[in-house]
Order: C-alpha cells, then sequence, then structure tokens
C-alpha cells in the first residue's frame, strides 16, 4: 500500500492561509490605491504567500510601503483556480472510468 500523501492537507493550509492574507486586508479597509495601508497596520508579516499574491497582482504595492487587495485581480485569480480544480477532478473522473472498463 502506498504512503499518504499530505498535498490535500497541504492545499487546505495554503488556501486558509490566501483566505486570512486577503481578509486582513479587507478589514483594514485596503480595497483600493487611495486605501493603501502599511502590512504591519494589516496585521500582516512578509511570507512567501505574500510575495505570490504580489506577483499575481492581487497584493498591490502603492508605493510607500503601502498595499491594497485588488479585488478584480483575485476574482480572476479564483475563476483560475476553479478552472484547473474542474480539470483535475475531469481527470481523475477519466482515470477512473478507464481503470473501470480495463477491469
Amino acid at each position: 500500500m502506498a504512503a499518504p500523501s499530505f498535498t490535500p492537507v497541504a492545499a487546505i493550509v495554503v488556501s486558509k492561509k490566501r483566505r486570512a492574507l486577503l481578509d486582513a486586508l479587507r478589514r483594514a479597509g485596503a480595497t483600493s490605491a487611495g486605501r493603501a495601508v502599511p502590512l504591519a497596520q494589516a496585521g500582516i508579516e512578509p511570507s512567501m504567500l505574500l510575495e505570490i499574491q504580489k506577483l499575481r497582482g492581487v497584493v498591490v504595492d502603492a508605493g510607500g510601503d503601502r498595499f491594497y487587495l485588488d479585488e478584480a485581480a483575485e476574482a480572476q485569480a479564483a475563476a483560475g483556480r476553479k478552472v484547473v480544480a474542474a480539470v483535475l477532478i475531469a481527470a481523475i473522473v477519466v482515470m477512473l472510468l478507464l481503470s473501470f472498463a480495463r477491469g
């Protein structure tokens, strides 16, 4: 029997941390360039997850060490995550169907 994989658990942990990061910016009211805040004011520590969100354009540097959440970019990223999830589920279904068809 194969060893259990922790990949689903890791995905859940990352998802929760991403939501917490974005919710912190929302609670701080940092949802536009004019309302950008320092990360410390939002209770956010520098992290790899933050850097990834910045690269994706979800968290935007407004200058002066102030950041905000771009809700439109987050909606686009969420849509992309849903597409990836749908493709993965479809691939699993196809693999299961082929497995059952072979006996």
